[in-house]
């Protein structure tokens, strides 16, 4: 190390006139480090500290090595004569809440961590923004997703150069991510108070933007609420408080000023979208939960002999060739709330009358007799549920607790979190046995969804509608914003199951306004705006750069019927897209048809590939792809009679020059009773009874 250095403890003077006595050492312990030999470092870091525990450049490298081999409780201990000594030090108080965090939490050690990012920012940036990420997955696997993007948010500022990318990819990842509310995935400004604050109270809000950008939200609410003292009113000022608030992970004092700002906005799609996060934070809050049981079973083979000869068990899975390689029985059963069907369904479906799935029972049975059941349903069905198994199942299943991997003293959790409580009745699973499916799947979908758009959710009661249902809240005009929001609400639940919900029509249904378009005037909006306004944008209107841009945004969000409209529009115009992307986005207008489960429309789609493939002068094998999209989409109707000339063409074009291909689609064909044209000179077809998938159950979609 040169002698004329800044000195590793951070007091601000030359190695040469500060820690120059412990350096050989030191220098010794941290290449040991650096080598992969962290224990015999800490041998010698151990000796110095106890020599003189508050010295810096000890205390901080030591704690760091005791991170680093997962000593989290050790290494704060150390630091904390240092922090005695000198409060403030920067690289003892990042290190002192990376400990916090991995010892407490988040919600424990927040006063910890924004003290470290005050403290910290300015002399170890980078550090900072590790710390940030941390806090960003641990927010991430606790569900509260405002704040974990925005602190990934932080983390991109400060990391450093070289590190930047991994995160933007993951926040990328992130916002790509269906599983995550829409609305939540989104970028979300603070609004600007100028003409509402006078300079006294601008530097108070100033000093609330100064700890946002810091990382320091819950200090930073604090301070922007002792404004409305002096302006209760003001939606923008309760927007800011309730930003503050969900980028610091407390979901429920967010959602208050959401619904608050929401309250006092003039203007109506203002109103709307505020209400829109409230209630959006309030269901995130308020989940329904699974109960899960551990049993070990006697006899595995006469457990599922008899579970086999209940009908409202239903048998999922045959053993795997590799599991019966392995001398392992894994039974999985969909539990029955009522027995199955015995007459063909018929439009229209009487959903009430359809079977639904209320629990899971697993078996799991290895050649070394651990022979271990889970039991799992939503907790108010979940007693139900256990009470019939083990009343049909006596002195074969014995309940048993399981033990954490991670830790032997800990048990598994017994149960988890699932979907919004208030929308159980919509986040249901049907069955049908193959016995009665006599109508295709799309027109099954089409049917639920219709079930849940004009039956169930018009007549379900919200809290945020006050306990009233859509179609009583539609009388009460004091309730016309939370109505709308509520509609944004359902839209979001589709969303998520990639449904395509007509949100103009259950609109019209409850007597719900319009949305008013957003106009953008400036390009910079594109990429700034929040979800809830892109989705208002009139697309049509666009010029060409613009839909560039905004194509960018609409594939990475995935809003299925907003990137319909994109698509649509776009694929219209020439120019737009480039042939190497082409392809992509045309995989994308397919596969909205495909999940909108319109199978003729994605067929046609289909048809527009091929015109552009033959247009654009594409390769063979990129031609062929075409050919095997269609196919996926066929031979889910065996009955379909333009079925037989697609394979007689699909044959003479391509599979005589590919063989391979060729066993590849016989495979195919036979999974679903196809004999090809090239195998018999004519097509058979399976029955009404084998249109179902292999394995001859058909579930519903429309569940997680």
């Amino acid at each position: 190390m040169d002698p004329y250095s800044l000195c590793p403890c951070e007091s601000g003077k030359k190695l040469k006139f500060c820690c120059t006595d412990i350096a050989v050492d030191m220098v010794k312990a941290l290449q040991l480090h650096e080598g992969g030999q962290s224990r015999a470092a800490r041998k010698i870091l151990e000796k110095l500290h106890q020599q003189q525990p508050a010295r810096a450049w000890v205390a901080t490298s030591y704690a760091g090595v005791l991170l680093s081999i997962s000593e989290p409780v050790t290494a704060r201990e150390v630091l904390q004569p240092l922090l005695k000594e000198t409060s403030d030090h920067p690289l003892g108080r990042i290190l002192d809440a990376t400990c916090a965090l991995d010892i407490d939490g988040y919600d424990v050690a927040r006063g910890t961590i924004h003290r470290a990012f005050t403290k910290g920012v300015k002399f170890h940036p980078e550090m900072v923004g590790s710390l940030a990420a941390g806090v960003s997955n641990i927010l991430l696997e606790e569900g509260r997703y405002l704040a974990s993007r925005q602190h990934m948010a932080l983390a991109m500022r400060f990391v450093r150069a070289e590190d930047r990318e991994p995160v933007i990819m993951r926040l990328l990842e992130f916002d790509s991510d269906k599983s995550i509310p829409y609305p939540l995935r989104s970028v979300h400004n603070l609004k600007p108070l100028d003409d509402l604050l006078d300079e006294k109270e601008q530097a108070v809000f100033k000093k609330s933007l100064g700890l946002s950008s810091l990382g320091c939200w819950s200090e930073a609410a604090v301070v922007a609420s002792s404004l409305t003292q002096n302006h209760p009113e003001s939606a923008e000022l309760w927007l800011n408080i309730a930003l503050f608030h969900a980028w610091d992970g407390n979901e429920s004092a967010s959602a208050q000023a959401f619904h608050q700002a929401s309250g006092f906005a003039s203007d109506r799609e203002f109103a709307i979208s505020c209400e829109t996060l409230g209630q959006l934070l309030d269901h995130e809050s308020n989940l329904s939960s699974q109960k899960i049981q551990y049993y070990r079973t006697t006899s595995a083979s006469q457990l599922l002999t008899l579970l086999d000869d209940d009908p409202q068990y239903i048998r999922q899975e045959e053993d795997s060739p590799e599991q019966q390689a392995e001398n392992v029985t894994l039974a999985q059963y969909q539990i029955l709330d009522r027995d199955p069907l015995q007459e063909a369904v018929k439009t229209p479906v009487k959903f009430d009358d359809i079977p639904q799935v209320i629990g899971g029972f697993v078996c799991l049975a290895t050649a070394d007799s651990k022979e271990i059941c889970r039991l799992s349903a939503m907790t108010e069905l979940f007693d139900e549920v256990k009470t019939r198994l083990e009343s049909a199942a006596g002195d074969l299943l014995e309940i048993v607790e399981i033990l954490s991997e991670d830790d032997k003293n800990q048990t598994v959790p017994q149960g988890f979190e699932s979907s919004w409580s208030e929308y159980q009745k919509l986040d249901v699973v049907f069955y049908f046995d193959e016995k009665t499916y006599g109508i295709p799947l799309s027109t099954l979908e089409q049917e639920k969804w219709n079930h849940f758009s004009q039956v169930l959710w018009p007549n379900t009661s919200f809290s945020a509608l006050n306990g009233k249902t859509p179609l009583e809240a539609a009388e009460d005009s004091q309730l016309a914003i939370q109505l709308a929001a509520t509609v944004n609400i359902f839209d979001v639940f589709a969303d998520q199951f990639n449904h395509q919900l007509d949100t103009a029509a259950i609109k019209n249904l409850i007597g719900v306004e319009p949305s008013e378009p957003y106009v953008i005037e400036d390009d910079s909006q594109l990429d700034s705006c929040e979800f809830l306004k892109m989705l208002r944008i009139p697309v049509e209107k666009l010029d060409d750069e613009q839909l560039k841009q905004l194509l960018n945004r609409t594939q990475l969000i995935q809003h299925s019927r907003f990137t319909e409209q994109v698509l649509h529009v776009v694929l219209q115009r020439e120019n737009i897209i480039e042939d190497k992307r082409m392809a992509q986005v045309l995989h994308a207008y397919i596969d909205l048809a495909r999940d909108n489960f319109n199978l003729d429309k994605a067929i046609e789609r289909i048809q527009i590939a091929r015109q552009w493939a033959e247009k654009s002068g594409q390769s063979f094998e990129e031609t062929l792809q075409w050919e095997i999209r269609e196919l996926q989409f066929r031979v889910t109707n065996p009955d379909d009679p333009g079925l037989n000339e697609f394979l007689e063409n699909l044959h003479s074009q391509y599979l005589r020059k590919l063989p391979d291909l060729e066993n590849v689609i016989n495979g195919l064909l036979a999974m679903h009773d196809i004999v090809p044209p090239w195998a018999k000179g004519n097509i058979i077809t399976a029955g009404a009874e084998s249109q179902a998938d292999s394995g001859g159950k058909l579930w519903l979609p429309g569940q997680k």
